[in-house]
């Protein structure tokens, strides 16, 4: 009860201290409005949405791609030769958004030299290795992504910058090499494919009519045209271990070509690397096995028709050779459609809602609100100075009534 009484007997004398307070305060605003005005720079936000799209069920393509797989099934499923890497989680958006890799791509296509922080490091004793690395982790810091969540189902990438327009062009080069980023991921395994499958289908188209062609020869000159059913049967079955065997190496080839194209990928970029890894390796051995096998039965034929006579044995094999062509070609045809089909069936993995625009006004400092703290607490320091200088006044009156009396 006596501190109250004491702090309540300060009041009066703290009003003719009332001019200090309110200079200090004066003061305090006046120098934090210079600093907001004129020494600090503005920051401006950009923001650009991202929808994420479901997975796409294929509709009547899946079933058109589904038909050829069961046309095929000696083969083995053609999904497993278009499997392309693709996933539609929010994470690994959210990862690739987040990756140095990305964020490199995007510092190559805008101009940070017109920033503040940049010019400060220009002018440092820098590697261009090392300038160049600064810049991308400047650039990873003032971009912030935004995962979907129970407020908002969009994803979100925010920049902000010290500039009016960088901001807006930093956030939509970002979507613009997601974009990019994921194209090449889904559509460059079937391009090179599909330039594979059409390279083999040409070289076979060749071959079935250089096959043709001597089946014919051959048939004019000894007036031969037919063998028996048995015969047939065995070069039926022998063309078709063939094309399997032909078939299996195909898918081999692609197999190998998918592990070494991954494995020079940086796996910043794919977060699911060693997954993708460990099942091209598995398919690979499938494969290799699946060769062996159809190595072995072909074999196994081709000693039955060595106990032919000659001139059977050689329209045996002429025949063998175009029904082989011919299963070979129509096996390439179907693969090649197999990847046309998949590569039209490939929906986006997400839709850009709206992409970032020009700030009209900048997100900090706010320049009001700092304004009024700031002459708030210079009034709280000015009451402060107050009482602690009519605190000494008194204190130092005590003490010299003390003396007197001593």
């Amino acid at each position: 009860m006596s501190e109250l009484r004491t702090t309540l007997a300060y009041l009066p004398l703290l009003r003719r201290y009332v001019p200090l307070v309110v200079v200090m305060g004066a003061l305090g605003a006046g120098f934090s409005g210079f600093l907001v005005f004129k020494v600090i720079p503005p920051t401006y936000q950009a923001m650009a949405t991202l929808l994420v799209l479901p997975p796409s069920s294929g509709g009547a393509l899946g079933g058109a791609l589904s038909q050829l797989e069961t046309q095929l099934d000696a083969v083995g499923p053609l999904r497993s030769l278009v499997n392309l890497p693709r996933s539609s989680s929010v994470n690994d958006l959210v990862s690739i958004l987040r990756s140095r890799s990305l964020a490199e791509k995007v510092a190559a296509q805008v101009k940070l030299e017109t920033l503040k922080p940049i010019q400060e490091l220009q002018r440092l004793p820098l590697k261009p290795d090392e300038l160049a690395r600064r810049r991308v982790a400047f650039l990873q810091q003032q971009v912030a992504v935004y995962a979907p969540d129970s407020r908002d189902s969009t994803l979100r990438v925010v920049v902000r910058l010290q500039d009016r327009k960088l901001p807006a062009e930093v956030a939509n080069q970002y979507v613009q090499a997601l974009e990019t980023y994921l194209r090449g991921l889904i559509q460059g395994d079937t391009r090179d494919q599909q330039q594979f499958i059409d390279q083999q289908l040409k070289e076979m188209d060749t071959q079935l009519q250089q096959a043709e062609e001597a089946l014919l020869a051959f048939q004019k000159r000894y007036r031969t045209v037919s063998l028996s059913d048995e015969i047939k049967q065995y070069i039926t079955y022998l063309a078709e271990l063939e094309a399997d065997e032909l078939a299996a190496r195909t898918a081999l080839k692609e197999n190998q070509a998918r592990q070494q194209t991954l494995e020079g990928e940086v796996s910043e970029l794919t977060p699911t690397f060693g997954d993708q890894l460990t099942q091209l390796e598995a398919n690979r051995q499938a494969l290799l096995k699946r060769q062996g096998e159809l190595k072995t039965a072909r074999l196994r034929y081709e000693k039955i028709l060595a106990t032919l006579p000659a001139q059977a044995l050689e329209l045996a094999r002429l025949e063998r050779r175009v029904t082989m062509r011919s299963r070979l070609y129509l096996v390439l045809s179907q693969q090649a459609q197999a990847l046309r089909l998949e590569a039209s069936r490939s929906a986006p993995l997400f839709k850009v809602l709206d992409r970032a625009i020009e700030a009209d006004r900048p997100v900090a400092p706010v320049k009001r609100v700092v304004i009024g703290v700031s002459g708030m607490i210079s009034m709280c320091i000015g009451i402060f100075l107050a009482l602690l200088h009519v605190w000494w006044v008194k204190t130092r009156k005590e003490l010299n009534n003390y003396g007197e009396e001593a």
